[in-house]
């Protein structure tokens, strides 16, 4: 009995899997943030649980300096069950999606007034997450130690041939060409910065010497690759209203290679971390205060489970 009580509020307390149609700390690109020409059937799939826990969520997306994923928790995500789930996540809104209105907005920057936008075929928002999940969960061979966690290993495209974990960083970037090109950056769907694109190439090329790759052996794995992201759709739209914080969210020219280089402090994603003083703080609160709203769920589990507990003693 007292292990059934237990049992009962685990749930609670445990986050397995979550819906990209929910707003927390580290998330709220929802369907509503989807083109509003997108279906209902498309939004729908959209919403779909993902059976991976909200760490991956994190490791997309969180802007939060205390978002620190440990090894376990790496564990916890580098499943076949998560691995399957998002694959078939992305299949279904592939499918669901293939109408001509059924589209995600990425923002191109710039003042809100009026807010201007480039549209991408929904399912980049999941391949994203498979990036992701690849990117993170990668291993040295050697020491089966995870790469987010080398601190030997270069994140630049001049790397050594023995960088075993910087081979596999650029390789997984090349398989998923299109979603290393994107980027989630305050709540926003963005481009990847035109150094790390450019970084990304260059260490392809790196990766083709260290391998002794041909440009025939590259096209051939180009395209038997079915973890590689299909190709982005692209017109753009302007829409007037809110998101006005854009702006502040992405930085162009000098600045961006500075926030580049600061990207070999970071083991998770490709994003870039907020570089000033106030937006730090900022995004700090804004994301302790959302993971107190999303956890009080998980804090009352607790307790009533506990209360439960003991009056069976």
């Amino acid at each position: 009995m007292k292990s059934l009580v237990i049992t009962a509020f685990l749930p609670a307390l445990i986050a397995a899997s979550f819906s990209l149609n929910d707003s927390g700390p580290d998330w709220d690109y929802t369907a509503n943030d989807l083109l509003n020409t997108t279906s209902q059937a498309c939004k729908d799939a959209y919403s779909a649980q993902i059976d991976c826990p909200d760490t991956l969520v994190g490791i997309v997306a969180s802007m939060r300096p205390a978002f620190s994923p440990t090894s376990s928790d790496l564990d916890d995500v580098c499943t076949h069950t998560c691995k399957s789930s998002l694959d078939s996540y992305v299949e279904n809104v592939k499918k669901a999606c293939s109408a001509d209105g059924d589209k995600a907005k990425e923002s191109l920057g710039g003042a809100c007034n009026p807010c201007k936008y480039t549209y991408d075929p929904v399912e980049i928002v999941g391949q994203i997450f498979q990036y992701s999940y690849a990117q993170s969960c990668r291993k040295a061979d050697s020491s089966g130690d995870y790469c987010a966690f080398n601190k030997t290993s270069s994140r630049f495209s001049n790397f050594h041939c023995d960088d075993e974990c910087a081979l596999k960083r650029f390789t997984i970037a090349h398989n998923y060409e299109v979603a290393s090109t994107k980027q989630f950056n305050y709540y926003y769907l963005i481009g990847q910065t035109d150094y790390w694109i450019k970084e990304f190439e260059d260490g392809w090329d790196t990766v083709k010497k260290c391998e002794g790759i041909t440009e025939d052996d590259s096209t051939s794995s180009a395209a038997a690759s079915s973890s590689k992201s299909s190709k982005s759709s692209s017109a753009t739209a302007t829409k007037s209203g809110h998101h006005t914080a854009t702006a502040a969210a992405m930085t162009t020219g000098t600045t961006t290679e500075a926030s580049a280089s600061s990207e070999t402090t970071s083991s998770f994603g490709s994003r870039f971390k907020a570089t000033s003083a106030s937006e730090s703080a900022a995004t700090e609160a804004a994301g302790n205060a959302g993971s107190q709203f999303r956890n009080s769920g998980s804090i009352l589990g607790l307790l009533v489970g506990l209360c439960a507990i003991s009056v069976l003693y």
